[in-house]
């Protein structure tokens, strides 16, 4: 239920015109189809980027759809494909296989790839390379106002990328003015707790946010 709700933050919370970003934007077992619901949300005046290293070929062009086929990372440069990808390739909805492995990948950081813009709203789902992708953001964070994120939270594959889940509490404690809110269907958008985030389950969701956000949601007002 946790991809409905991000969805419905995609379609109903992302205004005309916004600048729009979905990280592991590739279709693969049980995820959502993010970029097109996007598209719709930002309409002619606003861009979507989507980064994915397997599948962006798959993704439908778009006017105003700019397709990034590099895995994103804490910095940016040349890594092996075992740092990038130590869980493995991914097999892609659309095809069913997965695609031939490289040695190694070119990398970028967000804060990189986006010098100076100010994004609206990013969903992230890297399979655990979450940890290392939103430490490569930080000047991105700081300089959007207007600032949601969709973050899928692989806390038992952190290890594999030599980090942990108290590692992200951290680098979000350093960002007061970033609100973590849960996304379940009980409490949509509640603010939770260290407590609570430290017990979020594998493959659940969470809210980061700037704003409060008070929706209706699945015909419930919060």
């Amino acid at each position: 239920m946790a991809e409905s709700l991000g969805l419905d933050i995609a379609k109903n919370f992302v205004q005309k015109g916004s600048i729009a970003v979905d990280v592991g934007a590739g279709i693969y077992s049980g995820g959502a189809d993010y970029v097109k619901a996007l598209l719709n949300s930002v309409g002619e005046e606003g861009k979507v980027y989507a980064f994915d290293s397997f599948s962006i070929d798959t993704i439908p062009n778009a006017p105003n759809l700019i397709k990034v086929d590099k895995p994103v990372w804490s910095s940016s440069g040349k890594f092996k494909s075992e740092i990038l990808f130590p869980w493995g390739i991914p097999v892609a909805m659309s095809t069913g296989k997965a695609p031939p492995q490289k040695d190694e990948y070119e990398a970028i950081s967000l804060d990189d790839y986006f010098p100076t813009e100010k994004i609206d709203f990013i969903k992230m789902d890297i399979e655990g390379a979450e940890s290392q992708a939103l430490l490569g953001m930080k000047n991105l964070i700081d300089r959007s106002p207007n600032f949601r994120m969709i973050l899928e939270c692989h806390w038992s594959y952190f290890n594999m990328f030599n980090k942990t889940n108290e590692d992200i509490w951290n680098f979000l404690q350093e960002r007061p003015e970033l609100h973590i809110c849960s996304l379940s269907v009980s409490q949509p958008f509640k603010l939770i707790t260290k407590e609570e985030y430290f017990n979020i389950n594998l493959g659940s969701h969470i809210l980061l946010t700037k704003d409060i956000i008070e929706p209706v949601i699945h015909g419930t007002t919060q």
